[in-house]
């Protein structure tokens, strides 16, 4: 099992020059960080979390209404036609963030402010090197691997993220320059919509894939509990959650591009 990259905080001095070393040395070589004990008992955890994630990068927003930072909790009235995984308690199958959008956040950070008190929700990582390095140990992931890098596939975008009203899909590579762009229901989603216009060589390498991602044996299982605060390079390192119940869970979410 891999071991979890974590930094408890709780008898650190806090200096914020030091956090911003630590998470870019991280997020490039093992490619996420987690502190436990974030904000040490202040009140402010909110500034704090912003802070410190202005000093990583430009703020992206989430939306075309300009939200940077994103409150991940069920949404009991969804009205989306499209939902995301922010916006419910079911499960969320290991992803990348922002598939859908033509140029994704480079890292984003995940602050818990209240986790779940029902047992569920452990979050779950799976770096790109050990999924790669799973998938070349047979002809068959080879061909998958060389495949999903000549072959763009059709993102579509939930509803609630869209820049645009009318937004639909992008195009891109799942599989490029040691990236990772992937979620299961959006990619499968561009399938329902829009059949047949992949290669069925290519669809097939897609299924591959995903099934590598879910029976690797290097996805890192671990719970979030409250002032914990994860940061993740969303290209080299998908992210899911286990279902849960308690709807009180309450995460924010602040995305970074490095430019």
């Amino acid at each position: 099992m891999e071991k979890l990259n974590v930094v408890d905080l709780h008898n650190e001095p806090y200096r914020l020059p030091d956090l911003v070393v630590r998470v870019r040395r991280d997020l490039s070589s093992v490619g996420y960080v987690v502190f436990r004990n974030f904000s040490r008992g202040e009140e402010n955890v909110r500034e704090l979390f912003l802070e410190l994630c202005s000093e990583l990068g430009r703020l992206v927003p989430h939306n075309h209404e300009g939200n940077i930072i994103w409150d991940i909790k069920p949404r009991e009235n969804n009205t989306s036609a499209y939902a995301t995984f922010s916006e419910h308690n079911q499960a969320a199958f290991l992803h990348t963030d922002s598939q859908y959008s033509a140029d994704p956040e480079d890292y984003f950070g995940l602050l818990c402010l209240q986790s779940a008190r029902c047992g569920g929700g452990s979050s779950t990582l799976l770096a790109l090197p050990h999924l790669l390095r799973e998938l070349m140990r047979t002809k068959k992931g080879r061909r998958c691997v060389e495949v999903l890098q000549k072959q763009k596939f059709r993102f579509v975008a939930p509803s609630v993220f869209a820049k645009t009203r009318d937004a639909k899909y992008v195009e891109h590579y799942i599989l490029k320059n040691n990236c990772i762009r992937f979620r299961a229901d959006t990619i499968e989603e561009g399938f329902r919509l829009f059949p047949g216009y992949l290669l069925q060589e290519a669809e097939a390498a897609y299924y591959i894939l995903k099934n590598a991602i879910q029976n690797s044996k290097k996805i890192i299982h671990f719970n979030m509990d409250n002032d914990d605060l994860v940061f993740i390079n969303n290209a080299t390192v998908l992210h899911g959650r286990e279902k849960f119940e308690d709807k009180q869970r309450h995460l924010l979410r602040i995305r970074m591009k490095v430019d």
